[in-house]
Parts: C-alpha cells; sequence; structure tokens
C-alpha cells in the first residue's frame, strides 16, 4: 500500500496519499520486498498506457535515487549478488558486504553505459565491458579499493592494469567514457 510518494505530477488533484492502491489509481506499487531493502518501485502513468511510465528506485540504506531503466537493472543485480549466502559458488565464497554493494551502486549510477556485472570468490565485483574489435575493459571492485584491466582488441601483451583507490566513481566512469570514445566532460 503506498501511503507516502514522491510527488511526479504537476496536476496538483493527480496525486493523494492513499492507504489503498486500486485498478483506478495510476501508481501502482510493483515491487516490495523487505529482504532486498530497496524500498518501492512505482510506475506512474498519466494516460494509463506503457508510453508515459516513469520506474525509479530508491535505497533507504544508501539514500541514492536510480530512475534510468539501465541503472535500474544494474541495481537490481547488485541486489541478487548482495542475497547470496555463505557458499554461494560451492568453494565456500563468503556473503558481499552493504558496503561493497552501496559502492557498486554510486558507481552504476554516474556510469553512462552500464556493465555486466559479476560476483566473484574473491569478496569483489566484477564489471565488465567489451567492445566489437574485441577490446577489454574490466573492473574488480573490492571494499578499499579497485583494479582496472584495459586490454585493446584482446592482445594481452597491450593490456594495462591500473589499481584505483581515489574518486572511484569519477575515476572508473572517466575510463568507460574513454573506452567508448567520449568525451568525459559531457554529463
Amino acid at each position: 500500500m503506498i501511503t507516502n510518494c514522491v510527488r511526479l505530477s504537476n496536476d496538483s488533484n493527480f496525486f493523494e496519499s492513499s492507504a489503498r492502491v486500486d485498478a483506478n489509481n495510476t501508481y501502482l506499487e510493483i515491487f516490495n520486498s523487505n529482504n532486498m531493502n530497496i524500498g518501492n518501485i512505482i510506475w506512474h502513468s498519466n494516460n494509463k498506457t506503457n508510453g508515459s511510465v516513469s520506474m525509479f528506485i530508491y535505497d533507504g540504506r544508501s539514500g541514492l535515487l536510480f530512475m534510468k531503466p539501465e541503472v535500474i537493472k544494474s541495481i537490481i543485480r547488485l541486489k541478487d549478488i548482495e542475497n547470496l549466502a555463505f557458499d554461494w559458488n560451492g568453494y565456500g565464497a563468503k556473503p558481499f558486504s552493504s558496503i561493497l554493494i552501496d559502492k557498486c551502486m554510486r558507481i552504476v549510477n554516474v556510469l553512462t553505459v552500464q556493465p555486466s556485472i559479476y560476483p566473484t570468490g574473491r569478496s569483489s565485483i566484477q564489471f565488465q565491458y567489451e567492445l566489437s574489435d574485441k577490446s577489454y575493459l574490466e573492473f574488480e571492485i573490492f571494499e578499499n579499493k579497485t583494479m582496472c584491466l584495459q586490454v585493446p582488441k584482446r592482445q594481452y601483451s597491450n593490456a594495462i592494469e591500473l589499481e584505483l583507490t581515489d574518486s572511484e566513481d569519477n575515476r572508473i566512469k572517466e575510463i568507460v567514457d574513454n573506452f567508448y570514445g567520449r568525451n568525459c566532460t559531457e554529463k
């Protein structure tokens, strides 16, 4: 049930706090899971068609609001990783810390291109990118550092490995933008 929402419309009659959601209400709570701790996803539609739908996730633990569909997909993937139990890989891997998950959520929120996201057995999360020319970019994100591997056209003799410890969010965004040939000053 939705009792408190962010106002999504300029029409003052459109939103009312309600103790119930029914078929005539254009605000629909579609995702509410206490074990995922990501708040509610709410769709908003002015004309009840899928053409004007806005979706967002608010994470109460980190205080972050996510609105882009591609970022929301990454956040849901990170939450799935956060819920992995002890020995999730069959080799004694530990569950992932909320500190690491929050760090990764902050990073995906600033990225212009979303990565493929994978858990590792080293208490880290891996972000991967690959171009059509087989160039490869990988970030292995730990709580206290991030390792970056860049392999142009899968020529490992030209591989570059970096350790990032300061301003990781912005530095990762800059590296990804450069990998895709984007101007880093663009927002």
